[in-house]
Order: structure tokens, then sequence, then C-alpha cells
């Protein structure tokens, strides 16, 4: 698959991990966390690919992600067995969080 499957996670108040929001994207998807990192609003905290990792302050993130992620700029992706649109799609808060 070209493009990305995303998740932001925080901390509850018992201390757990959780998913917040997910969504998956483009080949590009990434490119505006990039631009943040750029402009030394973001931390890129490595991964390599798989996963990468970010962090940001969680304003930052929700001025970003809301209504919907950006896209990012990329082409229509055709592969043996899946179409990868240019759109960010599944976008999903999750509203089991308890903060």
């Amino acid at each position: 698959m070209l493009g990305w499957d995303i998740f932001v996670t925080g901390i509850d108040k018992q201390g757990k991990k959780v998913t917040i929001a997910s969504w998956s994207a483009s080949i590009f998807g990434c490119s505006w966390l990039n631009e943040l990192v750029k402009q030394g609003v973001a931390k890129d905290l490595g991964g390599n690919g798989y996963p990468n990792r970010y962090a940001l302050p969680l304003s930052v993130l929700l001025d970003k992600i809301i209504p919907s992620p950006p896209d990012g700029d990329a082409p229509l992706v055709i592969g043996d067995d899946y179409v990868r649109e240019s759109k960010t799609s599944s976008f999903k808060f999750h509203d089991n969080v308890n903060y």
C-alpha cells in the first residue's frame, strides 16, 4: 500500500495509551506534519517510516485535522490489487477517550 494509516494517541486519566483519532492518507499525507516540524511547531521523533512518530501540541493538531485532515498533494495510485485515492479516508474521532 502506498500511503499512511495515521493514529493520534494520547494518555488518559488512568495513564493508559488511547487512540484519539485515526485516518488513512495518501502517499504525501504526512507532508503537513513535516511542515510543522520545519516551522518548529512539531517534533519528529523518528521511526524510519514504520512507524513515523511526531509530537505536537493538541491545540495545533486539532486546528489542522478539524473538520478533516489535510490530504497532501498526491496522485491517484493504482496497484496490483488496490486503488489509493489522493483524499483522506476513514477519518474518525474515537469517543471512548477519558481525559
